[in-house]
């Protein structure tokens, strides 16, 4: 169990390599003791190292294995995680308006039964969604709705970064919009969560182009990328 949870963890912090050796490792362990109720979740965390390399043809075969599992009829986290990570990769490979087309079936009507963190994540990669698809209501919507439901850093910074891809696309430019994406830039990398930001930055890579001149933020913008595999950006 604690070499399954560690998967999206090492992921979320944008450590994608080692993460799929994570999730590798994770799936024999649980062969090896015919633990079958953890192959679902073993499978959607890959998928999250998958996409954050770009191995959006992998990635799409272990979310469609993890969609097979028998307990998902059952296991409404699971559902939510599968959701997560499909949002994200459609995010990912340019589908924004499937993306925000997908958002009203993600079954969040009874948001009050599911995982606060988790439903709120889905909401910020909606918001992130819509904000890179210029929609700016339903944008304000979907940030307003994951800063209600949560607290959790995830939520929190796609809220952030999806407020900072509207401003960028509505040509607010200058140095307030610069500061706070050095800001939050900073945050997601003190909290283990820079996977956020190569969402956000793959939703609309024109966020790059109003990087501030700061040599911290620099660092950790290149080293990022390269984890991330999107030096072609």
């Amino acid at each position: 169990h604690i070499l399954a949870v560690s998967v999206p963890i090492v992921a979320a912090a944008a450590e994608y390599e080692r993460a799929l050796e994570l999730a590798g490792e994770a799936e024999a362990y649980c062969r090896s003791l015919r633990l079958d109720f953890a192959h679902g979740y073993t499978t959607v965390y890959r998928a999250g190292a998958e996409i954050g390399l770009r191995r959006f043809d992998d990635a799409r075969q272990s979310l469609a294995d993890a969609a097979k599992a028998p307990s998902l009829t059952d296991d409404s986290h699971l559902s939510l995680l599968i959701a997560i990570q499909t949002a994200k990769m459609q995010i990912a490979c340019g589908k924004l308006k499937v993306a925000c087309a997908a958002a009203a079936s993600h079954g969040l009507s009874d948001v009050e039964t599911l995982p606060p963190a988790q439903a709120g994540e889905l909401l910020g990669l909606e918001a992130v969604a819509f904000a890179a698809n210029g929609a700016e209501d339903l944008t304000e919507q979907k940030v307003c709705d994951a800063r209600t439901l949560t607290l959790d850093p995830p939520a929190l910074l796609l809220a952030e970064f999806a407020s900072l891809i509207s401003e960028c696309r509505s040509a607010s430019e200058g140095d307030q919009v610069s500061e706070r994406l050095a800001a939050a830039i900073c945050r997601a990398d003190e909290s283990g969560q820079l996977d956020v930001f190569v969402t956000a930055y793959r939703a609309w890579p024109g966020l790059l182009a109003n990087l501030p001149e700061v040599p911290r933020v620099f660092s950790i913008v290149r080293r990022t990328i390269k984890q991330a595999r999107d030096e072609a950006l």
